[in-house]
């Protein structure tokens, strides 16, 4: 296959973790000589972008960033406070995913125009890219940071419920242009390429009938993913496990629950990272084995951590795979139940919910995860080396290569 410079434009949301993934293949496909170009439909993503050492064209609807409340609590706590609230999340969905695709398609009509791609990778939940596409008749490849599309059979949440009550409005989208959409849950389908996270031994095909999309494991940035922080890796104790607590970009629990859930294992039995975000801002004592950052070096502390508690997302779900690091997952909003579940299922770790925290709950979970020995250890080892034989980074940048020089449906080979 010809394998000659290519113009690759990725149409992304925003600076926000689902970025990360998309970072990662637009490394490697630069890696591999091709051009790129970064359309974000929301907020400009130009300085992420060139911290992560891309050499992408940046382009943006140049939506200003929304105006945060005055609070005394933390924005990442009134944001989950809101999103746990049906009706509030289902306006969110409508007002961002559906109602501003008008807001920023002309804008990344006249961006495709201007860069002229061979073919287009958007963000699955980007529906405005897959119209922009087809309008421009450029083959395009739907790429979901989510894994809704490999939910067992019968699988559901508020999150997907959210989307139920979208469906119509966001069907209208690709109407009004003469664009046929269709849609799997949370994302948009391709038809000519579309990928998952994930592989059959996390997600199997049985269990989901998903037959359309590559399994492609993990995208996990080769070098920078823009975010680097300086971190006190000397304060870092050799004498105790570690446990790594994140709780993803944009949403944090309950200071209360924070509390019950770092107070959960004494300074003789392992020291705690976490990753606090605007939660460090308050002035709240934390117990003496807890070394909290605002943002952490993720990838570069789950090679030392013998565990993790996180809210499930994706990222935080496929970053510890790759090390082989069990999870306890406490899942808040969004797809992260279904990774808790996901995770609770390949016995690769533990869930627990959000109103089920104390700190014995916490304490004897993390104490069975932490131990050397465990199944959790030792299926989480397993699924880190069925991930090591994947780099999803690469595989979608070969992905897009063979897109763009057949201009015809890449189908995957299923066993």
């Amino acid at each position: 296959m010809d394998t000659a410079r290519k113009k690759i434009l990725f149409v992304v949301f925003s600076d926000s973790g689902q970025l990360n993934p998309m970072l990662a293949i637009a490394q490697e496909a630069e890696r591999r000589g091709h051009e790129t170009a970064i359309f974000s439909a929301q907020q400009s993503v130009r300085e992420r972008v060139e911290r992560a050492g891309l050499r992408a064209i940046c382009g943006d609807a140049a939506r200003p960033a929304p105006t945060e409340e005055v609070s005394d609590v933390p924005a990442s706590i009134l944001f989950r406070r809101r999103m746990e609230k049906p009706a509030w999340l289902k306006r969110w969905l409508q007002q961002v995913v559906v109602d501003g695709v008008p807001q920023y398609l002309d804008a990344l009509l006249a961006f495709i125009d201007g860069f002229s791609p061979d073919v287009i990778c958007i963000n699955a939940m980007a529906y405005g890219g897959a119209i922009a596409a087809s309008l421009r008749k450029i083959p395009w490849a739907a790429v979901p940071t989510q894994l809704n599309v490999v939910a067992p059979h019968g699988w559901e949440s508020d999150w997907t419920r959210a989307f139920a009550k979208v469906d119509a409005a966001r069907a209208k989208l690709g109407e009004q242009h003469g664009v046929a959409l269709t849609f799997d849950e949370s994302d948009v389908v391709s038809p000519y390429l579309n990928t998952a996270f994930t592989v059959d031994e996390l997600t199997p095909r049985a269990e989901n009938g998903n037959t359309r999309s590559h399994f492609v494991g993990a995208s996990i940035a080769g070098g920078s993913r823009g975010v680097d922080t300086d971190f006190p890796w000397s304060s870092l104790r050799q004498d105790v496990p570690l446990v790594y607590v994140s709780f993803g970009t944009i949403n944090s629990p309950e200071l209360e629950t924070l509390d019950l859930i770092l107070g959960a294992l004494d300074p003789d039995e392992a020291q705690l990272v976490v990753a606090m975000k605007d939660v460090l801002d308050v002035n709240h004592p934390l117990p003496s084995n807890v070394l909290a950052v605002k943002f952490a070096p993720q990838v570069a502390l789950l090679k030392r951590a013998r565990a993790m508690v996180s809210h499930g997302g994706l990222n935080s779900i496929l970053e510890g795979f790759s090390q082989g690091v069990p999870s306890l997952v406490i899942p808040m909003v969004y797809d992260q139940p279904l990774n808790a579940e996901l995770v609770r299922r390949a016995g690769a770790g533990l869930l627990l919910g959000l109103g089920e925290v104390t700190r014995e709950s916490v304490r004897e979970r993390l104490l069975a995860l932490i131990q050397k020995g465990s199944s959790y250890s030792a299926r989480a080892s397993e699924l880190g080396l069925t991930f090591a034989k994947k780099d999803g980074a690469s595989e979608i940048a070969q992905l897009l290569e063979k897109l763009a020089e057949t201009q015809a449906p890449v189908l995957p080979k299923i066993a």
